[in-house]
């Protein structure tokens, strides 16, 4: 069973990634943050499979946490996602530690893939 925490300011974005990731991991053990303090005490108090957070969130956004998950948890797997587009923002989150950035505009397409890849990878690592 997967532990996937969904952090993200609007409800409708947190049920739709809830939605799909159920619709794919009917058995994974989702909990939600609604904005980065909250994001940042769950992350480092439990163990997670996969941290899914928002770019721009109250109290400081998804850069912050992944700083802050980072330093303190760094083998987390971290996708992160936005409304702006890839171009602006991917370089810079992945530089910063994140295994991956979608734009919400491509949730439907790359949400499921990108996660099967990363939870693929970070399986593979623990092997090791």
């Amino acid at each position: 069973m997967y532990r996937i925490l969904i952090a993200d300011d609007h409800h409708t974005i947190r049920h739709v990634l809830k939605s799909m990731l159920l619709d794919e991991f009917p058995h994974a053990d989702i909990e939600e943050a609604t904005d980065t303090p909250a994001l940042i005490d769950l992350a480092l108090a439990k163990d997670w499979n996969l941290v899914i957070s928002d770019l721009v969130m109250p109290g400081g956004g998804g850069l912050f946490a992944l700083e802050k998950i980072k330093q303190q948890k760094p083998g987390i797997p971290v996708l992160i996602v936005s409304t702006h587009p890839s171009d602006q923002y991917e370089k810079l989150v992945i530089a910063a530690g994140a295994e991956e950035f979608i734009s919400k505009s491509n949730l439907s397409e790359r949400l499921v893939p990108s996660i099967k890849r990363i939870l693929n990878s970070a399986w593979r690592k623990q092997q090791l």
